[in-house]
Parts: C-alpha cells; sequence; structure tokens
C-alpha cells in the first residue's frame, strides 16, 4: 500500500481535508488497497481537531472529519509514506532542509502535478475560503489519483 502524507502548517485545515477528501475518492474508485492518505503539520503545538469551517466545509461535502486530531510531523511519518505532498513550496522548503534524507519523495502538489497553484491556508478567512479550498482539493486529489495511477 502505498503511503501520501498531505502536509501543511498546523494539520487543522488544508492537510487535514486533503486526507479525508483523498482516502474518500480512493474507497469510492475501489483504490483503498493500494492508497492510503495520512497528514501532519510543521507547526503543531497540541493535538486538536480540525477547525470548525473545516468540519463544515467538508459536512458540506459529505465528508465527516470531526475525528481529526492535529499531529506534528516527525522522521517516521515521512519514512512510511510514498510520497509527501506540500500545500506550498515553503513546507517543502521546511521539511527538504529538516528532512534531507527524504528529499526525493518531498514535492509541492503544485510541483508534482506540474501545475502553478499553491493551496493557500484559509485560516482566519470565513466559511466561503474554507469551502473553496475544499474543492480545490477535491479537484488536486483526483488528478493526485490520476498520476499515482500512470506510475
Amino acid at each position: 500500500m502505498k503511503k501520501i502524507l498531505f502536509v501543511c502548517t498546523g494539520n487543522t485545515c488544508r492537510s487535514a481535508m486533503a486526507e479525508y477528501i483523498f482516502n474518500t475518492k480512493v474507497f469510492f474508485k475501489k483504490l483503498d488497497n493500494k492508497y492510503s492518505a495520512f497528514s501532519a503539520g510543521v507547526a503543531v503545538y497540541s493535538s486538536t481537531p480540525a477547525s470548525d469551517y473545516s468540519q463544515a466545509a467538508m459536512r458540506n461535502a459529505g465528508i465527516d472529519i470531526s475525528g481529526h486530531k492535529s499531529s506534528q510531523i516527525n522522521e517516521e511519518d515521512i519514512e512510511n509514506a510514498y510520497l509527501v505532498l506540500c500545500m506550498t513550496g515553503r513546507h517543502v522548503d521546511y521539511l527538504r532542509e529538516h528532512f534531507f534524507h527524504y528529499r526525493e519523495k518531498i514535492f509541492s502538489i503544485a510541483e508534482y502535478l506540474h501545475i502553478n497553484k499553491n493551496v493557500i491556508d484559509p485560516y482566519g478567512l470565513g466559511y466561503e475560503e474554507y469551502k473553496k479550498t475544499a474543492r480545490l482539493l477535491d479537484a488536486l486529489c483526483e488528478d493526485i489519483i490520476k498520476k499515482l495511477e500512470t506510475e
């Protein structure tokens, strides 16, 4: 099974949503025996649930993330991942610097998909921004799965 690790800053918004969207998609595509996702953050101070707006945006999409707890990234996470997908280049830079032995598997989603679109943090913004982020992640996860299937 190939494990995909999604990474953002606090692991309460973007990477959490990406994890659940990805896992839902592979389940419905009957690919959950090949792929699974998990998530972590580069600046997690304590294990907390996904943000209220993240939970609401995901509920709106028919996905329950109420059981999510944020997790600080560590070397074991990266070692166990087939692929590490970050929301922005800044996350990539941080991980490649701190976990340089795993540089070859660390990418931003944009870099991996060869697009020019970081996933901007909706933290502190309104519910509509979280819904936009969820829709973007939905499309990106679809493209990630398609690419994984061709590798």
